[in-house]
């Protein structure tokens, strides 16, 4: 054999070498088979193997980083019956961390879910730690057939107002709906019951919390033949109220009034 011919040769199976593993990391072939601990993922393949697979940075960088274009999902996650798509842990940080960049109302939000169940947080934590935790213009935003946002706990669900905000705020669709469905007890703590012993025709309740239009209700609880509350008067300054009866209470006897102090609209 001439030294052309051995030249030859040898540029054909180096440039076979180079096409078989191209086309391996380009996910040419319609799957890729890996087997336990081999160094194997094929790019735009379906990827198979039986065991775990498992990415470590010992780093300060991220693990891993996955972006897509034209409106694709960065990452997909699915599992069968009773197992989660998607699962994420921390030790001391957010267990899944959702961001986004856009700012419109339906495309700027950073963690969606849809299903039965839309999303759902378990702390492990004690004191203030959240199961599910959204900040932004809107932090929490729930849309569905039957409930928007459900919440079960020792406290279902919390609102806490920022400085001159409000805690929870309920809106109702349109007029002549419901702006809020209370079933059960609801307890306020702007309300009370002041017992008026014997003799006194008025009683002054201290320690009220008003703001600019709030209104102070008062209702007899007992029934003394006569006696009734003329009038309820609140004193924003001293954080008080008055109530006024029409006449004072018998001897011998107390009557029992209570109040409820709400904020009309301004």
């Amino acid at each position: 054999m001439s030294r052309g011919r051995m030249w030859l040769g040898a540029v054909v199976v180096v440039v076979t070498g180079i096409l078989a593993a191209v086309a391996t990391a380009t996910g040419a072939d319609a799957a890729t088979t890996c087997s336990t601990g081999s160094p194997c993922v094929g790019l735009g393949a379906t990827n198979t193997t039986s065991a775990t697979t498992s990415i470590s940075n010992t780093g300060s960088g991220n693990a891993l980083n996955v972006s897509a274009s034209g409106g694709s999902n960065g990452v997909y996650g699915s599992s069968g019956a009773g197992g989660a798509g998607l699962v994420g842990a921390s030790g001391t940080g957010y267990g899944v961390w959702g961001m986004s960049s856009g700012t419109s109302a339906t495309g700027s939000i950073g963690v969606y879910g849809q299903g039965a169940v839309g999303l759902s947080g378990l702390a492990n934590g004690t004191g203030a730690a959240d199961g599910v935790k959204g900040q932004g213009p809107t932090g929490v935003s729930g849309t569905g057939t039957t409930t928007g946002v459900s919440g079960q706990g020792p406290v279902g669900v919390l609102g806490t107002g920022s400085a001159g905000g409000i805690g929870v705020q309920a809106n109702a669709h349109g007029p002549g709906e419901l702006a809020l469905s209370v079933n059960g007890v609801a307890e306020f703590s702007q309300s009370g019951v002041d017992t008026i012993p014997a003799g006194a025709k008025s009683f002054t309740h201290s320690g009220i919390i008003f703001a600019s239009g709030s209104i102070v209700l008062a209702m007899p609880q007992s029934h003394i033949a006569g006696v009734d509350v003329e009038a309820v008067v609140p004193n924003p300054t001293s954080q008080q109220f008055k109530i006024f009866l029409n006449k004072a209470v018998p001897s011998g006897k107390s009557l029992l009034v209570a109040w409820f102090v709400i904020q009309a609209p301004d």
